[in-house]
């Protein structure tokens, strides 16, 4: 933790940029990215609490602007069971001490990247179902309350990876599944030192 207030808030401003940069560009990542920043300054619980304010206000508009299109009949699971989680994510980052859980979460991170570099596709295929949807939006809101990482596993389990591909088409999918897997590696990375 750094006691310069204007190094605090350059990491805080920069990481608070660079997170809309990405969310803008890719429609999701901003926890990620703030994690990355602002788990260096701040205690978890408070980077935790921040970030999650954060993303919402960052996804706000996106989700507006993309209302008509959204299907949100299929979100009612992910969202009630997600809420349900979230207690369960908080408790675990009260009890958690602060430096292993910034290496938690990094080594998280770098392994995802790492093993989805590796794969040939950026889509994980599952097989969805209402007994499976209830549980990735537990284990999500876990993840929301506990690391303000709860959008990444939905993310993946609804296949919504390349919706920045489809919104912007200058990138193409192997770009974008660079740019993203890079990202997340380089956010894991600096929480592991």
């Amino acid at each position: 933790m750094t006691a310069d207030p204007v190094i605090f808030q350059l990491i805080l401003l920069f990481g608070a940029f660079l997170a809309g940069v990405v969310q803008g560009a890719t429609g999701f990542g901003s926890g990620i990215v703030l994690n990355a920043f602002w788990l260096h300054i701040l205690e978890p619980s408070a980077a935790i609490s921040l970030n999650i304010i954060s993303c919402l206000f960052v996804s706000a508009l996106p989700i507006y602007k993309l209302r008509k299109t959204l299907d949100f009949s299929k979100l009612k699971s992910f969202v009630i069971f997600g809420v349900i989680g979230i207690p369960t994510g908080l408790v675990l980052l009260t009890l958690t001490e602060p430096t292993i859980f910034k290496t938690t979460v990094g080594f998280i991170l770098v392994l995802f990247s790492i093993w989805k570099f590796r794969s040939n596709n950026i889509f994980i295929n599952f097989t969805s179902s209402p007994s499976l949807d209830k549980l990735v939006g537990f284990i999500s809101g876990i993840l929301g309350g506990f690391a303000a990482l709860g959008g990444i596993l939905p993310t993946i389990w609804v296949n919504l990876s390349l919706i920045g591909v489809k919104i912007y088409s200058f990138i193409d999918e192997e770009l974008f599944k660079k740019v993203i897997l890079g990202l997340i590696f380089l956010a894991g990375l600096v929480l592991l030192f």
